[in-house]
């Protein structure tokens, strides 16, 4: 018997990373879910790849999840505000699931045997902590899904350099569609 490919969740797909995270698990041949609070960012999560655009402004918006992966749950999540998802995370976990958090913003409290009931993983990630030999090795894999067209960034504002103090409070903002540009 095959395995059902693997769904995972991202939430804010529709900001900088969140597009890079659909389009690639899109392109590993994931069933991916796509969070995102706005229509232009529920348009922009299925144009990138998604195979559901839940919006997170709506109260009860990871119901979808269960009917999506016939009861299952996700495989894994990519969490980019975990200070409000992290522990409503659990409720669409799959046994075995992993969430990775991206984001966060403030401290949250979670019921651990949401992570015990599913055997589940929470893992911490930041850029900084990558290896030379890492970044290298990511790097490449960004340049080739550039080159041959799995990657495609959404540019969704520009400020010039001397605004790039306004530029990072635009990065804390709800509601963003894209990446954040500095131009010299």
């Amino acid at each position: 018997n095959a395995r059902p490919a693997e769904t995972v969740l991202v939430h804010g797909a529709s900001g900088g990373v969140g597009v890079a995270a659909v389009q690639i698990a899109h392109a590993r041949g994931m069933k991916v879910i796509g969070t995102a609070g706005t229509d232009r960012g529920l348009q922009a999560v299925r144009d990138n790849g998604a195979d559901l655009a839940l919006n997170h402004s709506d109260a009860n918006y990871l119901d979808a999840v269960a009917t999506f992966t016939d009861g299952r749950g996700v495989d894994v999540i990519l969490e980019m505000a975990a200070h409000v998802n992290l522990d409503k995370d659990f409720s669409v976990l799959a046994k075995y699931g992993r969430i990775v958090v991206i984001g966060n913003r403030g401290r949250v409290e979670i019921d651990p045997r949401g992570i015990m009931g599913r055997d589940a993983a929470v893992l911490g990630m930041t850029l900084f902590n990558a290896t030379p030999a890492e970044l290298v090795s990511i790097h490449a894999a960004l340049v080739a899904g550039l080159e041959n067209g799995t990657l495609n960034p959404i540019i969704g504002r520009e400020f010039p350099l001397a605004d790039a103090p306004r530029a990072h409070e635009a990065v804390l903002e709800p509601g963003a569609h894209g990446k954040i540009v500095l131009i010299p």
